[in-house]
């Protein structure tokens, strides 16, 4: 059962790394994506409409990766909890101190100097 156990955490910690890559999407999108109004036609008559259309989509894709930043870091602390409680330890405070990281909760960016910051709790 021990290596049941293995891989569960495995692939908690996994869906933590793809918690942090969502958001930084969501980041990326946010800094390198709004396109102003004038390179879409400036007064041609289409420009207003292609524009909102753009940042309707844009803001549309914003949501989604925080939706599913969210979603995956719940299942990853889900999954080691799952773990912990099964083998009798406790994940809580480890995972406590490392939600304290920047960048680590939802909707919260991340501007460090990397993204590897190792967030797995240590059972």
């Amino acid at each position: 059962m021990k290596a049941d156990l293995e891989i569960i955490k495995h692939f908690a910690a996994e869906r933590l790394g793809d918690a942090v890559t969502a958001r930084e999407i969501r980041r990326f999108v946010d800094d390198n994506c709004r396109v102003a109004v004038e390179h879409f036609g400036g007064d041609a008559p289409w420009a207003d409409d292609l524009h909102a259309g753009w940042e309707h989509g844009l803001d549309a894709r914003r949501r989604e990766a925080a939706d599913l930043a969210l979603l995956l870091q719940s299942v990853g602390m889900a999954l080691f909890q799952a773990v912990a409680n099964y083998s009798h330890t406790d994940v809580v405070a480890a995972t406590t101190i490392n939600m304290q990281i920047p960048g680590f909760l939802p909707g919260e960016p991340y501007h460090g100097p990397s993204t590897s910051v190792d967030v797995r709790p240590a059972l």
